[in-house]
């Protein structure tokens, strides 16, 4: 077992919408900041969704930066059960040399056109 220190977890809000090749923020963690050359920053996010009727699938991104314009850290599909509550469990493994204040973000986009999910309390933990 290995064991990483707790840089901290952030909480995205409730009812973030999602919808059709609209890839959303829905939940960013400022604060990494490393000093060491080649360091390995390990996150952990946990996308919890309600998907509409009309969802046929939910892809989950990790980001390094803010926002939608960060470089992919990882990536994950499902295909939700309609209209019930789902939960998508990303980690991934970032090696970032030393940087100041950096920023990772959780988005979500709904394949389909006028698919409105919505994010619940997602969360982002980052560790290293």
């Amino acid at each position: 077992m290995r064991l990483h220190k707790l840089y901290g977890e952030a909480i995205g809000g409730a009812a973030v919408e999602f919808e059709g090749a609209n890839e959303v923020a829905v939940v960013e963690f400022t604060g990494v900041t490393t000093d060491i050359g080649s360091r390995e920053i390990f996150i952990i996010a946990n996308l919890y969704f309600l998907a509409v009727a009309t969802s046929t699938k939910i892809t989950a991104k990790v980001r390094r930066g803010a926002g939608i314009t960060g470089t992919i850290v990882g990536e994950a599909v499902i295909t939700p059960v309609v209209s019930v509550k789902g939960e998508l469990t990303l980690t991934c493994k970032d090696i970032v040399g030393e940087t100041a204040n950096g920023t990772y973000t959780l988005t979500a986009t709904e394949e389909k056109a006028a698919a409105k999910d919505k994010s619940e309390l997602s969360h982002l933990r980052v560790e290293y």
